[in-house]
């Protein structure tokens, strides 16, 4: 994307805040993302991340946004300022019993993955007492689909649910769903491929 249009993306979607999802792309590609003043990065794979962490400009703040398997937790705590993907209590138990973390809970509205939103709010109380957990918001992903009604209502659904449990954050929107997620109230967009093209 040229830097005229990346800078008009960034105007049209204040106050959200832009995830560049830079899987799948060495770190020079990435930097004239980071150059245009994106300064927060997403990535869904550890063992591809941390090597470009280690190497990325310190003030880039990374986000794990991939599924996170439980043996990887220990690879992801604490490098990450925030973790989009939280689907279970469990995975949620040992992300607290491994040290603090800025997480944000995966809801299931009309996708494969993530707490039901009739578990979230049977266990979101006990969620809450989990030690060094800060759960930030919810996440989720729009279904596969062009009809762009159910697209809406899965977005709306995930804000109403938001609100009621007092969270900040919602993530939700990606390349293909950015705008709709934006008027449904996204605070963060999970764009990739369009910041690519």
């Amino acid at each position: 994307m040229k830097s005229l249009d990346l800078q008009k993306l960034l105007e049209t979607i204040k106050p959200a805040k832009l995830v560049a999802v830079t899987k799948g792309h060495e770190l020079s590609a990435c930097m004239p993302l980071y150059e245009a003043g994106i300064k927060t990065f997403g990535e869904n794979r550890v063992q591809d991340a941390l090597p470009k962490m280690e190497s990325a400009p310190k003030d880039i703040s990374w986000h794990f946004i991939g599924t996170l398997q439980k043996n990887k937790v220990n690879k992801v705590v604490g490098k990450f300022d925030l973790i989009h993907s939280v689907d279970s209590f469990d995975l949620a138990e040992k992300i607290s019993k491994t040290g603090p973390q800025k997480i944000l809970l995966q809801v299931n509205v009309r996708h494969r993955h993530g707490f039901s939103p009739e578990d979230l709010r049977e266990c979101f109380s006990d969620l809450l007492k989990l030690p060094n957990l800060s759960i930030e918001g919810l996440m989720t992903m729009a279904p596969d689909t062009d009809d762009k009604t159910l697209i809406r209502s899965t977005f709306r659904e995930l804000r109403l649910l938001r609100d009621e449990l007092g969270l900040k954050e919602l993530s939700m929107g990606m390349s293909q769903d950015w705008q709709i997620a934006l008027d449904e109230g996204a605070t963060l967009l999970r764009i990739g491929s369009k910041l690519f093209e």
